[in-house]
Parts: C-alpha cells; sequence; structure tokens
C-alpha cells in the first residue's frame, strides 16, 4: 500500500494555460493568441469584446501532483480570467478547453495524462471528468497540434458587465497507477489551452440560459425567483436581470428548489446587499464553497439552513453585519466571521465545530451578545459520545458582554481567556470543559447554570480536577449556580490571581 501511494505521487501534470480569444461580431471574424506568460494586467480585444488576465501568470503548472479527492482539488488555486461586454448589447460566449501536444516536455515521458483522469472545475460548478464534457471541433491553423477540444460551458453576458471565471483541474483521485493494457499512469503530462468564443448571434447558444428569461426581479432590485426546470441545477446568481441590478435575494426565493441544486454561484453579484429568509434553505453541497459577495450586510433567518460544507471553508466577508437565527447548517472545516458583525441569532452556527480540524474560531468585539445555541457544537469530538479536544480554540474579543444560554455547549479547547467586558455568561455554556482552570474576570456578575461546571453539571470539572476562579473578594452582587453559603471545592474567589 505504502508503495502504491509513492507511485501515485509522482503523476505529473504540467498545465500551460494560455488564453486565445475569438470573437464572432455581425459577421466579421478575428482571432488573437497570447502565448508567452503574463507578468502584469493584459487586455486583447476588438470593438466591444475584450478578455482580462486578472493574475500575474498566463500558466498554471501543477508538477509532481498525487490523485487528488474533489474536496481537495476545489481549494487549488485557479486561473482566473475576466470576460468584458463593452457593447449595448448582450453577447453569448463558450469557454473551451484544448487538450494540447508538447513534444519537447513529454520526450523521455510515458506521454500525455488520459482526459478520463483528469479533474475539471470551471466557476464553482461541480467538478466533472475532462471526457465528459461535450468535445467540439479543433481549431487546425493553431500552430500548435491539438489533441481534442471540449466545451467547458456556454455564457451569457449582458450588455457593459464583466464576468470573472475561475478553472481549477487536477488528477481524479480514482486513477489508478496502471491502466487495463498495463502502461503505467506516472510520469504523464496534460498540456492545456483555454480558448473563448464570443458572440452576439442568439441562435447559435439557444440552449443557454438568459437571466432575463431565467429570473424574476422587482424595480427595486429584488430578485423573486428562478426557472431551475428551463435554466438548469447549476445556478449563478447575476450581476443584473433586465438591466436592474440585484440587491437583494427575496425570502423563500429557493425553498422548493434548492435541494435539486448541483451547484451555487454567488460570486458575480456585486451589488447584492439582502439574501433573504430561507432563500437557499435545502441546498446543499458538502464538496464546494459557498461564497458570499463582499457587499452583503445581512444574511436571514434559515438563509442557508441545510448548507452543511463538510468539507469546505466558509469565509464570511467584513461587510456583514447580521446573520439570522439557524442561517446557516455549516459543519465545515473553517469558519471565519465578518470582523465588524454586529448580531448573530440563535443557532446561526449550532453544528459547527464537529468537523473542525486544528483551527480557530475568533468572535469579534462588535458582537456584544451571543445568542443562545449560536455556535452550540463548537470544539466537540466528531465522535457523538466522547468530548475531547479536536484542536479546535476559540478567541473571545475584547467587547463582548453577554453568552447565551448554551451558545457554547460543549466547547473542550484549549485555554479559554474571557474578555474584561463579560458581564453575563448564560447556562449550560463551557460544561465539558477540561483544558486549563477557568479564570472569570471580576466584570461577570451573573453565571447561568450549568456554567463552567456549574449546577447538575459539574461532573467533567471534578473528574479533571480543574478550578473555576472568579476575580472577586466574594460573591455579593453575583448570580451563580452554586450556595453562596457552600461553595463547591473547584469554585475559588480571589481578586489578585494571576498579578
Amino acid at each position: 500500500m505504502e508503495n502504491k501511494k509513492k507511485n501515485k505521487a509522482i503523476i505529473t501534470i504540467v498545465l500551460a494555460l494560455c488564453v486565445a480569444l475569438v470573437i464572432l461580431l455581425f459577421g466579421t471574424y478575428a482571432w488573437w493568441q497570447t502565448t508567452k506568460k503574463q507578468t502584469n494586467q493584459n487586455v486583447v480585444g476588438s470593438a466591444c469584446l475584450s478578455i482580462e488576465f486578472s493574475n500575474e501568470s498566463g500558466d498554471i503548472e501543477l508538477e509532481d501532483m498525487w490523485p487528488t479527492t474533489d474536496t481537495d482539488g476545489y481549494k487549488l488555486e485557479p486561473y482566473s480570467f475576466t470576460i468584458t461586454n463593452g457593447c449595448d448589447k448582450p453577447a453569448y460566449y463558450t469557454i473551451d478547453l484544448e487538450s494540447i501536444e508538447d513534444a519537447n516536455k513529454v520526450n523521455g515521458t510515458n506521454g500525455y495524462l488520459a482526459a478520463n483522469h483528469l479533474k475539471v472545475s470551471t466557476d464553482y460548478d461541480a467538478a466533472r471528468l475532462f471526457s465528459a464534457f461535450d468535445p467540439v471541433t479543433s481549431d487546425s491553423n493553431t500552430g500548435y497540434t491539438i489533441i481534442e477540444t471540449r466545451k467547458l460551458k456556454d455564457v451569457y453576458i449582458g450588455a457593459n458587465q464583466s464576468r470573472t471565471h475561475y478553472l481549477r483541474i487536477w488528477i481524479d483521485e480514482n486513477t489508478p497507477l496502471k491502466n487495463q493494457d498495463e502502461s503505467s499512469n506516472t510520469n504523464r503530462y496534460f498540456f492545456g489551452k483555454i480558448k473563448v468564443v464570443a458572440s452576439q448571434d442568439a441562435q447559435q447558444f439557444a440552449n443557454t440560459p438568459n437571466p432575463d428569461s431565467c429570473f424574476t426581479i422587482t424595480n427595486d432590485g429584488v430578485l423573486t425567483s428562478y426557472d431551475i426546470n428551463t435554466c438548469g441545477t447549476d445556478l449563478v446568481i447575476p450581476e443584473s436581470v433586465n438591466g436592474i441590478a440585484v440587491k437583494e435575494i427575496a425570502d423563500y426565493f429557493m425553498v422548493d428548489d434548492s435541494m435539486g441544486l448541483t451547484s451555487l454561484d454567488l460570486s458575480q453579484v456585486y451589488e447584492l446587499e439582502v439574501i433573504g429568509e430561507a432563500a437557499f434553505k435545502e441546498y446543499n453541497n458538502d464538496d464546494i464553497a459557498l461564497i458570499i459577495p463582499d457587499n452583503v450586510e445581512i444574511i436571514k433567518d434559515d438563509a442557508f439552513y441545510d448548507y452543511f460544507g463538510v468539507n469546505t471553508e466558509l469565509i464570511l466577508p467584513d461587510s456583514i453585519k447580521e446573520i439570522g437565527a439557524y442561517a446557516f447548517g455549516f459543519n465545515g472545516i473553517y469558519l471565519k466571521l465578518p470582523s465588524y458583525i454586529e448580531t448573530i441569532g440563535n443557532n446561526a452556527f449550532e453544528l459547527y465545530g464537529d468537523n473542525c480540524v486544528n483551527s480557530t474560531l475568533v468572535i469579534p468585539g462588535s458582537l456584544e451578545i451571543i445568542s443562545d445555541f449560536a455556535f452550540n457544537q463548537y470544539g466537540r469530538s466528531s465522535h457523538i459520545n466522547e468530548y475531547v479536544m479536536n484542536g479546535c480554540s476559540l478567541v473571545l474579543s475584547e467587547g463582548i458582554e453577554e453568552i447565551g444560554e448554551e451558545a457554547f455547549e460543549f466547547y473542550v479547547g484549549p485555554q479559554l481567556i474571557l474578555p474584561s467586558t463579560l458581564t453575563k455568561v448564560n447556562g449550560a455554556n463551557f460544561y465539558f470543559y477540561d483544558s486549563t482552570d477557568v479564570i472569570i474576570p471580576s466584570s461577570v456578575n451573573y453565571i447561568g447554570l450549568g456554567s463552567f461546571g456549574g449546577g447538575f453539571r459539574n461532573i467533567p470539572l471534578l473528574e479533571k480536577q480543574k478550578k473555576v476562579i472568579i476575580k472577586r473578594a466574594n460573591a455579593d452582587g453575583m448570580t451563580i449556580p452554586w450556595s453562596k453559603n457552600s461553595l463547591p471545592s473547584y469554585v475559588i474567589f480571589d481578586p489578585n490571581y494571576g498579578e
């Protein structure tokens, strides 16, 4: 098994991605090809359409790459490029990927990697084997040899709009060490070239969803519906519909159809401010990260409740000020909260932490009150009946004043430092905490039943011989879950502790 894994690891992709732009406008034909490595942003184009390189290199080189799971493939740094339509009319384009020969680099190797061993993901669409994409006729006058060309996707672009695309390529995790003919898959190469073919002839793109017909929108920019049966299960929310910028996604937008979605892309909605209640409640794709655009300020109750994202990270932009109750069922590997968040509703991330590994959850000080059950499972081992550290830690920032009921019920992570601004810890928090002694600042005047081993949930602290140290002279003016006349042995009042 060790030898097999080692041999698989030397399968190699060198993916030299250059971009060719083919523009078809009113019967004219023009062709550009960039083949050199890009060192700065570069724009090539004609008339209304242009292509802009938004990264510093026109190439992606993935060398000595292992067969990779889709989960890890989605984490690869993508190759990105932007298409801009400078016309006052909408346009269409296809994104093709050419598999090309490079005799110099393949010389002395085992040849080219087969299309059925290569995984491709465009934008945030579900990954597919390269061989599963539709083949198209390859260009003949290119100056290089094309093995095959396959169409990755058709795209509609509105008048005076831009679309940024992201391409990720990796070796499929099921790639065998040897093929049926006993030829080895090690030391093989893939060389690819992206080609964009654009047109304003709608008849050529009859099957390409047009946002103007796929969505309905109000005059003030609220997106109210999407035709999943006509426009498909890979949902891309557009920047605008019928010339109206999308600023809000309505309550219950996809509540009846979200379960049928294979992917969800919000990355292009630059003016989006509000995501409505239960808008995508049943959407769940564990492998594709959910990207919330930077302008969003409010995510309402239940917006993504069934989005677990077990194998992904969820990074929420700093523009978000309010997250509603049950907003996410997120149970991924890493969660970054907005730096200036003001409200997080009850149970907003109640499942997060069961699957996190060696990550830190930072609660910003702008969040004065942490609501009930907000991070209920955080820091708990993935084994349901075991309460052991899984490598996740918690940072509570200065500015936090109150921790709600069972907000961190199962936290068992490393040392917990409570902010000096904290005044109230409601019940059933941290009662499986067993890392170090708990130090409660003098600002706290209320500790609810079950917090820090208080009341009927004192067994873990007693077993671990941990102490609750309250930096006060006594319990005067405090509400505590223990008898003031008969404190348990692990509760100590000491105003000078640590000084």
